[in-house]
């Protein structure tokens, strides 16, 4: 019999026990009326040791009769409380049951789900290296030889340097004054401003763009051309000039034989390389950017591809690369046209492979920056060390600084 059913049928059977048990306490005295039939002896069972008491017993069969329904309504309450925990048992094994085969059915489609985006980009990492489609590459022996070429150029330009300071060159061959005269002619002859020409320092001033980009980085060194990173000649030469101006603007004064040949000659000329090594590192520092922004490269090949990428970036639609690709262009290219490159952006879009292989692009392309950024922290390092050692030794108690060669070259 189904639990429901029973409860039903045991609660009807308690209702009518209940029914029939309250209507018999009520009415005890018809049912359980005690009288003494006429024939009897009503002294029979009078005797006080018999141990019943016949004076209350309508009162007695009250008692049992409610004593009775008491337990009746205990046993039914106890039979309904089973059968409705037994119930609610029943319905939490069939819900936890039930949550069981769903937690195993969510962990099942789970691991289908997992199991087909690893088929997938399996074959999507398969398809990238094989599929035509996926045409972009990003070539390391590009960076490689433009890499070289800009520490070629930036060590010519701390050799040109150098040559200024120890009085070698053309232009401080011939003492102090004669190469600041040559540098002020180098000024009014590329450089001049109206200011220069009114004053009379020079005849002629220079077009706009070029006045005073010896003494402005914003018009040399740092130059704005847009997109496109390579300086042109002229900020090129006003970049070297800006160094110059800035780095080392008096060379040291060379010494005559005989002087050399004396102890104070050879201490001067050992402090003056010192402070032209000291010199060196510094310019070594804006050498290396001005060699990065040189137009090392005029291959029609890498000028086709730097021309064909910006063709398609956003804001680099007039570009113009035609005189050469810097080392720095190379760079900016690779780095900003996943960003800006519409057509690309929306091929990855439209295809995991080519996606796939933009994320292996800008790895290597970050990869690189990342080896880039260690280069400039060394430079950072070996200036602040560089600074660090000149403050000591302005703090040393054992050189005379008044009688030191360093001390007399500083203005020679």
């Amino acid at each position: 019999m189904k639990p429901n059913l029973l409860s039903t049928l045991l609660l009807g059977f308690s209702l009518a026990v209940a029914t029939v048990s309250t209507a018999s306490a009520e009415d005890s005295s018809s049912s359980y009326s005690f009288s003494v039939p006429d024939t009897a002896d009503n002294t029979c069972c009078t005797d006080k040791d018999d141990g019943y008491d016949h004076d209350n017993a309508n009162g007695n069969a009250k008692i049992i009769m409610q004593n009775t329904n008491q337990k009746l309504a205990a046993v039914q309450l106890a039979i309904i409380e089973t059968l409705r925990l037994a119930t609610g048992q029943l319905s939490g094994n069939s819900r936890e049951q039930t949550g069981a085969q769903h937690t195993l059915a969510d962990q099942q489609d789970d691991r289908s789900t997992v199991k087909a985006i690893e088929e997938h980009t399996l074959k999507a990492i398969n398809s990238a290296t094989t599929s035509p489609s996926a045409c972009r590459i990003i070539s390391g022996s590009q960076s490689g030889d433009m890499a070289a070429a800009s520490q070629e150029v930036a060590a010519a330009y701390n050799k040109e340097m150098l040559s200024w300071l120890d009085g070698s060159s053309d232009m401080s061959s011939k003492g102090q004054d004669d190469a600041v005269m040559k540098r002020l002619e180098m000024h009014c002859s590329s450089f001049a401003t109206d200011a220069d020409v009114e004053s009379g320092v020079c005849s002629s001033e220079a077009t706009p763009d070029m006045q005073n980009a010896d003494l402005d980085p914003r018009k040399s060194l740092f130059a704005n051309n847009g997109p496109v990173e390579a300086l042109t000649d002229n900020q090129a030469k006003a970049a070297q000039a800006y160094i110059m101006n800035t780095i080392s603007p008096v060379p040291f004064t060379k010494l005559s034989e005989e002087e050399a040949k004396t102890v104070e000659g050879k201490m001067r000329v050992q402090r003056q390389k010192t402070e032209m090594g000291r010199i060196a590192l510094a310019a070594a520092t804006q050498h290396e950017i001005l060699a990065r922004r040189n137009s090392l490269s005029s291959d029609s090949k890498r000028i086709g591809w730097a021309q064909g990428t910006a063709a398609n970036m956003q804001g680099y639609e007039k570009a113009d690369y035609s005189k050469g690709v810097s080392y720095d262009d190379w760079l900016k290219l690779n780095s900003q046209s996943f960003l800006l490159n519409s057509n690309e952006q929306l091929n990855a879009e439209e295809s995991e492979i080519t996606a796939l292989k933009h994320m292996k692009n800008m790895m290597a392309v970050l990869t690189y920056q990342q080896f880039e950024n260690y280069k400039v922290l060394q430079n950072i390092s070996a200036n602040l060390a560089m600074q660090t050692a000149i403050l000591a030794e302005g703090t040393r108690t054992d050189i005379n600084f008044t009688s030191a060669p360093g001390k007399s070259s500083a203005g020679n």
